[in-house]
């Protein structure tokens, strides 16, 4: 019997569709900055990765970012780079990823944040920020999967297929 390996590419196409969850912001100490929930919507064309994700606040408040990648001719490596991010997802194992990243406009800061795919339709992710070389603050974010049909909205023009 042939023992099946996936791409990390094969792999995340597993998980494409709509996150909702919560997110939590802690200090170093545990003291709790703040909460909201979120919504993540992500989807798969080709060797385009598409996210796009919204927090909000209970007050009524939101933001929305969208994230593109690209994996490369394998599917062994996606890359998130565009004129205001960067980032690598790295594969630990079946249901481990480490995503090292940095906004462009704060290189004194980075996150990295290791992503547990505890089933197809559960993750837990944990968000541990830098800046100056100093743990600020960690993030706890749980999400469920709404949906595993992906949306379909219109990238930013900063994207070119």
């Amino acid at each position: 019997m042939e023992l099946m390996v996936l791409s990390l590419k094969e792999r995340l196409r597993q998980v494409t569709g709509v996150w909702a969850g919560t997110y939590t912001h802690v200090t170093p100490k545990g003291e709790v900055l703040d909460t909201f929930t979120s919504r993540q919507e992500t989807r798969l064309e080709g060797n385009d990765w598409y996210e796009r994700v919204t927090y909000q606040w209970p007050e009524g408040d939101a933001i929305q970012f969208d994230f593109h990648a690209r994996f490369d001719a394998m599917g062994e490596t996606m890359i998130f780079d565009d004129p205001n991010f960067h980032g690598e997802v790295i594969f630990v194992n079946d249901q481990v990823y480490v995503f090292p990243y940095h906004w462009k406009a704060k290189p004194q800061s980075h996150v990295v944040e290791t992503i547990v795919m505890v089933t197809p339709h559960y993750k837990s992710r944990v968000w541990q920020t830098f800046e100056q070389g100093e743990l600020i603050k960690v993030t706890i974010i749980n999400e469920h999967r709404a949906s595993a049909v992906p949306e379909i909205w219109y990238p930013p023009k900063y994207i070119t297929t």
